[in-house]
């Protein structure tokens, strides 16, 4: 079972087809990008660096989510902080 199969287990039908949308709208932007469950979030990432996903797709009762990660580090030679780094959300689906 594949990470996105397992995570539509906790979830209903329209919310499944609101998350298969977008795995597939986020796999055509950047097929690279691997996939697995971090943070209680369906997340993408390069490279397995999980700790600076690239973006991640979640549900609440009332909306499908996708957020993006954001950062970089103030000087080039020393890796990002988690002070540097942001989460942003673009807005949300209401009720699928």
């Amino acid at each position: 079972m594949g990470a996105l199969e397992e995570y539509l287990a906790g979830y209903d039908d329209a919310a499944g087809r609101m998350f298969v949308r977008l795995d597939q709208a986020i796999r055509v932007a950047a097929p690279d990008l691997e996939v697995a469950i971090k943070y209680r979030l369906l997340s993408y990432t390069v490279e397995q660096d999980w700790r600076h996903w690239v973006c991640a797709v979640n549900a609440t009762r009332a909306a499908v989510c996708l957020r993006f990660l954001w950062g970089a580090p103030r000087r080039p030679s020393r890796r990002a902080a988690p002070r540097d780094l942001h989460a942003d959300d673009l807005g949300h689906a209401s009720r699928y």
